[in-house]
């Protein structure tokens, strides 16, 4: 075993980056040390963190001996635990004995941070594995201490109190059984002593730092922020998980509301009140919080009961009251930090809006609702507000979260939207959470600033040329830009939830929003715009195919207006008295907002279907547009027609002399439209949607809609992709006519499917066993084919996608009592499969069937075809 000043030597040479060889020595030595025999490693660490050595081998000495009270702890008798852990106290005692802030009677050197953190943590590995009697017994010295003047002392303290807390009530996976227990109701039985101390040490030493930066020392300064620091961080600990009531009678809670102001504070006092704010206020103070105001009677049987329900009573009123003053702190610091300047990424200030931000968010989310002061309510949401149009995303992303439930509880419910019964509404306006005036339209005015903002992001386009979209700004905060795109899909769901949920409250303004965020985008592309088409020959090309960066501008902006006008559409009362939606979240009568709207449809649809874009990108999203403007069709039939009619005229106008090509599987270019290809099948998916949306619109034009489509594909115009959707659309519009009209479309639409691979009933195509040999599919696309496939697959590939497509769409649609009869005449069994000699899916297909089909009719087996 080596001697002290062996251990000496060996780490002063390793304190020399060039000196590996001591570096190894000194790791060999520790492990050594470690793992041999833990008595002579106490006596030895002993040694090595007395006061006159140097500080790395009193960082050694303290390293050995957490490893060995941590992890050897067992293999001392009781005395020995008993003598160690009074060592360990009395270098508590010993380090925290010095100041440097011209305290007289003490040392005047002052020890590094990372020796009294490590001394803390020694001592409270001790009290884990002692016990709560050892705590107990500890506490009234710690707090003594961490009241002091003596700011190295409730420094230390300070920092022992939170590492126990945190070994304790927060680290503690491997303490199970009793000894949780008892350690736990050791913290909780000391929190009278722990909390005020704590209280005690921020006044303090808040107070000193004060004083010592109007005298000019730096010195003592600096270590009473220590000590402030350290309580900060004690008291972030026990706001995890202490009970809320003794939180906010200490005083603690308020004193990091006052710090807020202070810019050296403010990040860990936000810490401690942002752990509140995530907590849950506990069943005792809700109960009392739900029947107050409700009724005056008691149930207490005894003085005991009632003594109980007036302690609950009090502390009740203390958390809404500390809740109350938390929100006026978290207000007037939300004023300071919108009144600065935004600042750059990664700066103290940035971090702690976002902070900030959270905290604000969590108690407008959790606590919000239970303040009684409905003015205090308003300037909080007013705040909360504030912090949403801050201009950094991360800020965003941190108050988003808040506003879903807000508007929820203020009465806004989605159309068809799933609630969990405690979380509905009831009737009673009192139960609802009342907005201030103009609050709503506000929100949905931010949420369609950031839109506009984060047009072309989701998209991958390139947004430099359009004159509202920050996309190339924001990315310079990423790595990358599709680490910008993923945070930023994010933002824009949670936006466009809230957009949904305002038009709720107000359909009148999200319309006539809407409606003008259509005409400026419009306006853009307008003759003499901004992203007027015809100068497109003046800007640069974004890549190597030549696509302008004025395209790509103007499909940024399309694709940020659709970003809100399609929520707004989705949300607004297009329902009928029929569906049971005869009521907007409002109280106000659909019949009398759709009559309100028709001013903003009619301007979006005019604005809309007068745009002509011929490049991909421009198309991709113009389409999406007119897709989100479908639902207008519900209110105005004549509109759907009208948005059918363009979407057709646009897919006719654009190039398809790749229609035979496989079909675009680069997700960035499918999203952006950057080929034709893939604008076409965007334009497609449009057709869809807008179906989708209003199919007893376009019920009577299904014949003419159906002979539009066959002369698509007859001419070679239409994609096996662009086939399936306009296959789906006619589905759905055939839907409303019954199931009869359904099979019969279905009918028709695969008829040249089976007449290609089923010419007969029961027989399938030879070709398919040719397409199918390992010779077929090696040949690859020699020949004709393409992307490792020859034409004839993709043929079979598209056919078998246009069927499933089908079959999904109309799956269900088909009547028991003709399916009944039909399966027991006309389902076969054959060498391949099971096929039906008429229009009629066998059951099984399109679903499972319970129950299964009957003895006669047998189940399907492998190789079937339709």
């Amino acid at each position: 075993m080596a001697s002290v000043e062996q251990y000496l030597t060996v780490l002063a040479g390793a304190q020399s980056a060039q000196n590996a060889e001591a570096q190894r020595l000194a790791a060999q030595m520790q492990i050594e040390l470690k793992s041999g025999c833990p008595r002579n490693a106490v006596a030895v660490s002993m040694e090595l963190v007395a006061r006159s050595k140097p500080l790395e081998a009193r960082h050694f000495g303290y390293g050995v001996l957490q490893h060995v009270v941590a992890k050897r702890w067992r293999e001392f008798s009781s005395d020995e635990k008993t003598q160690l852990a009074k060592m360990c106290y009395e270098k508590l005692s010993e380090i925290s004995s010095s100041s440097d802030d011209g305290t007289p009677g003490l040392p005047q050197t002052a020890e590094p941070f990372v020796l009294k953190s490590k001394v803390a943590s020694l001592m409270a590995q001790v009290v884990r594995q002692q016990g709560a009697d050892v705590w107990i017994a500890l506490v009234p010295d710690l707090a003594l201490g961490a009241a002091s003047e003596n700011p190295a002392l409730a420094e230390v303290s300070c920092l022992t109190t939170r590492y126990v807390a945190e070994d304790v009530a927060v680290h503690n996976e491997d303490i199970i059984g009793g000894r949780m227990k008892e350690l736990l109701f050791g913290l909780t039985s000391t929190l009278p002593q722990t909390l005020p101390a704590l209280y005690r040490s921020l006044e303090i030493h808040f107070a000193a730092a004060m004083r010592c930066a109007e005298a000019g020392n730096v010195a003592g300064g600096k270590a009473h922020s220590a000590a402030v620091s350290a309580a900060l961080g004690a008291a972030a600990t026990y706001a995890e998980w202490a009970p809320l009531a003794p939180l906010f009678r200490s005083g603690l809670l308020d004193a990091c509301g006052h710090f807020l102001s202070a810019a050296e504070f403010r990040a860990p006092a936000c810490e401690v009140l942002r752990h509140v704010a995530h907590r849950r206020r506990g069943d005792v103070v809700n109960s009392v919080l739900n029947t107050s105001g409700k009724s005056k009677e008691t149930n207490a049987s005894s003085e005991a009961d009632l003594a109980a329900q007036k302690e609950a009573a009090a502390d009740a009123e203390t958390v809404v009251v500390g809740f109350a003053a938390a929100c006026r702190s978290l207000g007037a610091a939300a004023a300071a930090a919108l009144a600065a300047p935004p600042a750059d990424p990664g700066d103290e200030h940035r971090d702690y809006v976002v902070r900030l931000t959270e905290t604000a968010a969590a108690i407008a989310s959790n606590h919000l609702h239970v303040l009684p002061d409905a003015q205090l309510r308003v300037a909080f949401l007013e705040a909360l507000l504030g912090l949403t149009k801050y201009p950094t995303l991360d800020t965003l992303g941190a108050a988003v979260a808040a506003w879903p439930g807000i508007l929820r509880a203020a009465g806004a419910e989605l159309p068809n939207g799933f609630v969990r019964p405690e979380e509905k509404i009831l009737n009673d306006p009192k139960e609802r959470l009342t907005l201030p005036e103009g609050a709503v339209v506000a929100l949905l005015e931010t949420a369609r600033h950031w839109l506009v903002r984060g047009g072309g992001v989701a998209a991958g386009l390139s947004a430099s040329l359009c004159p509202e979209s920050a996309g190339d700004e924001w990315e310079q905060e990423y790595e990358t830009r599709d680490e910008l795109r993923e945070v930023w899909v994010q933002h824009r769901a949670r936006l466009m939830e809230i957009t949904k949920l305002c038009t709720c409250l107000v359909p009148v303004a999200a319309a006539n929003a809407a409606a003008t965020r259509v005409a400026q985008t419009c306006a853009l592309v307008a003759a003499g715009g901004a992203l007027d088409p015809a100068k497109a020959s003046q800007t640069p090309s974004v890549d190597a195919s030549g696509r302008s960066a004025l395209d790509d501008a103007a499909g940024a902006a399309f694709e940020g207006a659709t970003s809100f006008v399609e929520p707004v559409m989705q949300a607004l009362p297009f329902g009928d008295a029929a569906d049971g939606s005869n009521l907007t979240a409002s109280g106000t009568a659909n019949t009398q907002v759709i009559a309100a709207i028709a001013p903003a449809l009619d301007a979006m649809l005019s604005n809309a279907l007068a745009v002509t874009l011929a490049s991909p990108v421009g198309v991709s999203q113009m389409s999406r547009l007119l897709e989100a403007l479908g639902r207008a069709a519900l209110a105005r039939p004549e509109a759907g027609a009208a948005i059918l009619n363009r979407l057709f005229e646009i897919l006719g106008h654009l190039p398809s002399d790749d229609a035979a090509a496989p079909p675009a599987r680069a997700k960035a270019a499918l999203m952006a439209g950057r080929t034709a290809q893939a604008a076409r099948q965007r334009v497609c998916a449009a057709v869809l949607g807008v179906c989708t949306a209003a199919p007893q619109v376009f019920n009577a034009h299904l014949q003419g809609f159906a002979n539009q489509v066959e002369s698509l594909r007859s001419s070679g115009r239409l994609s096996g992709g662009e086939r399936g959707a306009l296959a789906e659309a006619l589905l759905a519009v055939a839907g409303p006519s019954g199931p009869a009209r359904v099979r019969e479309v279905l009918s028709w639409l695969l008829e040249s499917v089976r007449a290609r691979w089923v010419p007969a009933p029961g027989a399938v195509s030879p070709d398919l066993d040719a397409l199918a040999s390992f010779g077929e599919l090696a040949k690859g696309e020699a020949g004709d084919g393409a992307a490792g496939l020859s034409k004839r697959h993709w043929e079979l590939f598209h056919d078998v996608q246009l069927t499933e497509r089908c079959l999904r769409r109309s799956g269900g649609d088909h009547d028991p009592a003709e399916r009944a009869g039909a399966e027991s005449s006309a389902v076969k069994k054959t060498k391949n499969g099971v096929v039906g000699d008429g229009g009629v899916v066998p059951a099984g297909i399109s679903r499972p069937v319970d129950p299964p089909p009957p003895p006669g009719g047998g189940p399907p087996t492998k190789g079937g075809a339709p």
